[in-house]
């Protein structure tokens, strides 16, 4: 006879098989492909698009072979002068504590962007309580909280992220290692997808955007874009979600004369994704899983 077992705290448990359903770490992965390979997005004080992969993108022979999507542009005056001269590509890892099934709330648990300036490396890094970058020495301008946000996991909340983050950039002005800018309390918002969702029938389900409106024109042609030079050409295909998040805030702190505090604004784009499987395709796996097992259980008995 076939037993059913209940759901238990740490995930859902089927014969014996325990596969986790609930909130937990995911670790968030920038997307590269070779295609974008010495290519950087248009920065923002040049007109058109400020995505990868839209027809005007600046190519640099010698430099950038990551092939990134997400890019940091540093605006030193706040008008719109400086930021030719800090389009940063991005390649790193994002982990956050997120509920991929049912979504809620978001807490950021880790960032680690790696950034080029020209052949010099920018960094950035997530700020956390009790960390120096909160300590007198920077002017106690930042707490390393809240970096937590939510998620709204349905087509119909337009899978909705939001965040508000605390970090800073590690330039080349002071050195490697060194806590140059700092920013409190910057916030993302954007998108988590499923990729089974990137699709035509998910995009007439959900409105999705760009917020800062890098990508000129009506949503619809945004998503074009998304489906066409990500998800169809550029995304793995193991990937399962697929995170767009974008941000825009004012220098908290800054040691750089040319990045004054108060003044200098970073934008940033950010796009990741994840191999996490879906909630259903870890249920069927378990079911799977717990039917073998009962199998081998009857086969073992005399």
């Amino acid at each position: 006879m076939l037993r059913y077992f209940p759901l238990c705290a740490a995930g859902l448990l089927l014969a014996g098989v325990t596969v986790s359903a609930s909130a937990g770490p995911v670790e968030f992965t920038l997307l590269t492909h070779a295609d974008n390979a010495h290519y950087i997005a248009q920065p923002t004080d040049s007109t058109g698009d400020h995505l990868i992969q839209t027809g005007d993108d600046c190519y640099v022979s010698s430099l950038y072979p990551d092939g990134s999507f997400s890019f940091n542009f540093m605006d030193k005056d706040a008008a719109g002068g400086g930021s030719a001269n800090g389009v940063h590509p991005l390649t790193g890892t994002l982990k956050m504590d997120v509920d991929l099934a049912s979504g809620g709330p978001v807490t950021v648990e880790s960032l680690q962007f790696d950034g080029r300036a020209y052949a010099q490396a920018t960094n950035q890094h997530l700020v956390k309580p009790g960390d120096p970058a909160t300590g007198p020495e920077y002017d106690n301008c930042v707490d390393g909280s809240p970096n937590n946000g939510s998620y709204e996991a349905s087509a119909a909340s337009n899978w909705e992220f939001s965040a508000t983050i605390d970090w800073y950039y590690d330039v080349p002005y002071g050195g490697p290692g060194t806590i140059d800018m700092i920013f409190d309390d910057y916030p993302w918002t954007g998108f988590l997808i499923p990729a089974g969702e990137l699709t035509d029938e998910g995009m007439a389900a959900a409105v999705l955007d760009d917020p800062l409106g890098f990508y000129p024109g009506t949503s619809e042609d945004f998503e074009d874009w998304l489906l066409e030079q990500v998800k169809h050409h550029r995304l793995p295909g193991d990937a399962e979600y697929l995170l767009f998040a974008q941000g825009e805030g004012v220098v908290t702190w800054s040691q750089t004369p040319s990045f004054e505090s108060g003044i200098g604004i970073a934008r940033e784009t950010i796009i990741g994704f994840t191999t996490v499987p879906e909630p259903a395709t870890l249920l069927l796996v378990a079911v799977g899983l717990g039917v073998a097992a009962v199998a081998r259980r009857r086969a073992g008995r005399p």
